[in-house]
């Protein structure tokens, strides 16, 4: 399955948020939807080495886990992210939306998990 980001959100402090609606920076999630206990990956490219983050949200708009990558290197990486909340415990089944900020730029994409 082949998941395609639904937003690009570009903000900076002195103007107000963009949408574009192309994907800037992470490429993808896979295996998507996550079964079981499994463990899915960020597919990202970066230019230039640097910090990544990744946040995980409800539909209701409440974040359940936060990762900071640091000095990940330039090109092709996968970074894991563990179908567990910020308290190590598993995420229930569910729709969630994966929020991906590489330089700046923040892109979301779906994210299903079936146990």
């Amino acid at each position: 399955v082949t998941l395609i980001p639904i937003a690009t959100l570009t903000s900076t402090y002195s103007s107000t948020p963009t949408y574009t609606p192309t994907p800037a920076g992470p490429e993808g999630i896979y295996p998507n939807p996550i079964r079981g206990d499994g463990t899915a990956y960020l597919r990202i490219k970066l230019d230039n080495p640097g910090d990544v983050q990744m946040q995980v949200w409800t539909v209701a708009s409440r974040k359940i886990a936060e990762w900071k990558f640091s000095s990940v290197p330039a090109g092709v990486n996968e970074l894991p992210f563990e179908a567990r909340d910020k308290w190590g415990t598993p995420i229930a089944n569910g729709l969630y939306f994966l929020v991906a900020t590489v330089d700046q730029r923040r892109t979301i994409y779906k994210l299903l998990i079936l146990r």
